[in-house]
C-alpha cells in the first residue's frame, strides 16, 4: 500500500498515512485542530539522469496523470503544480 502525505490547512500540521489506492481521497482530520487535510503533491526520487523528461513523445515530455499535462522535468512539474496550488512537497 502506499504512503500519501497530507497536510492541515489551519495549524500545518503534516502526517503521512499508509492507505490502499481506493482509500486515498476519504477524507483525513487533522489530530490537532479537528480540521479536514489536504492530499500533498509528493514527487518521487528521481535518478539524476533521468531528470529531464524532455526528448519523450516527440519533445512533448511525459504526461503527468496529477497535473494533466505534459512536463519536461521534474522541476516543470514542481512549478506546474505550485500555480495550480497545490501543496507540494520540498524535494
Amino acid at each position: 500500500m502506499p504512503t500519501y502525505t497530507y497536510k492541515c490547512p489551519d495549524c500545518n500540521n503534516t502526517i503521512e498515512d499508509l492507505r490502499s489506492v481506493d482509500d486515498r481521497n476519504d477524507l483525513t482530520v487533522c489530530d490537532k485542530c479537528n480540521s479536514v487535510m489536504e492530499k500533498m503533491l509528493d514527487f518521487p526520487a528521481v535518478h539524476p539522469d533521468r531528470d529531464d523528461f524532455s526528448t519523450e513523445n516527440g519533445g512533448r515530455g511525459r504526461y503527468n496523470k496529477q497535473l494533466k499535462c505534459y512536463v519536461k522535468s521534474v522541476n516543470h512539474s514542481i512549478d506546474i503544480a505550485k500555480r495550480k496550488g497545490m501543496y507540494v512537497l520540498d524535494r
